[in-house]
């Protein structure tokens, strides 16, 4: 899973944050690589930030939150990353790794 995606990164990510850097690369080694044949659809994120978050256990749970957030902001603005539809009281916001 994600071994694809996290090298393309890994060539790709020089213009970002080390912490916006940190976050999508969670999040691609957590996608599905888009050459490997499944039933769910490749490149698609939608763990939530609270997986997120667990990449700053320094940080108290709202400082982690809100690190994980200004992370994708930077990650979507940048190209990394794009929204998929829109997140719902009782749903995540699903994230599709476009690099």
């Amino acid at each position: 899973m994600g071994s694809e995606m996290a090298q393309r990164l890994e060539a790709n990510a020089g213009t970002l944050s080390p912490r916006a850097r940190l976050v999508v690369m969670r999040m691609a080694w957590t996608v599905l690589d888009p050459s490997r044949p499944s039933k769910r659809e490749p490149c698609l994120y939608f763990g939530g930030w609270e997986h997120l978050a667990l990449l700053f256990p320094d940080l108290a749970p709202l400082s982690a939150k809100r690190a994980v957030l200004r992370a994708l902001t930077e990650a979507e603005a940048a190209g990394y990353i794009k929204r998929e539809g829109h997140a719902h009281r009782r749903s995540r916001q699903v994230y599709r790794l476009t690099y």
